[in-house]
């Protein structure tokens, strides 16, 4: 075993320490270089639907005929499109189906989504905006066919 002096071990630190910090900064030059500057400002995506609270909500059960077609006598009908027509509220209607054999080319689907657009005709008949109306469909396990209507916050303020 050969003997090492006090100052060949300091130096072997010290070169050790050099050469650490000459790698740190390459890996820091390399980083530099090699990063890609954003050559345009990443468009935001509008959220589909952001949450909002709640103002009111009900129930709309004989909404439809059996041929489809709103139910004008409904008096509840009348009062969700005046609603909506003289305030400045959203609405989420979520159309609530039996899921009897639910599937992407489903009978009970295809009825669900006529019955919702009828819906919204009967809304832009009325004088509401369709921005004003957000319509969905649910499928329940033993659920009737029923509409559940919430009233919302339009978030625009003033």
């Amino acid at each position: 075993m050969e003997l090492v002096s006090p100052d060949r071990r300091v130096l072997k630190a010290f070169y050790t320490q050099y050469v650490a910090v000459l790698l740190i900064i390459l890996t820091f030059t390399i980083g530099a270089f090699r990063r890609s500057l954003p050559t345009e400002e990443p468009r935001a995506i509008p959220p589909l639907w952001t949450p909002r609270a709640t103002v009111g909500s009900l129930s709309i059960a004989d909404l439809f005929t059996a041929e489809g077609g709103i139910n004008e006598e409904n008096p509840r009908v009348r009062a969700v499109a005046q609603v909506l027509k003289n305030h400045d509220l959203l609405m989420r209607a979520t159309y609530l189906v039996p899921r009897l054999e639910f599937d992407r080319e489903s009978v009970s689907l295809k009825r669900a989504l006529r019955r919702l657009e009828s819906l919204r005709e009967y809304l832009r008949a009325q004088g509401v905006p369709d921005a004003a109306a957000h319509l969905l469909v649910r499928a329940e396990k033993d659920g009737a066919s029923t509409l559940f209507v919430e009233f919302l916050e339009s978030g625009k303020g003033g």
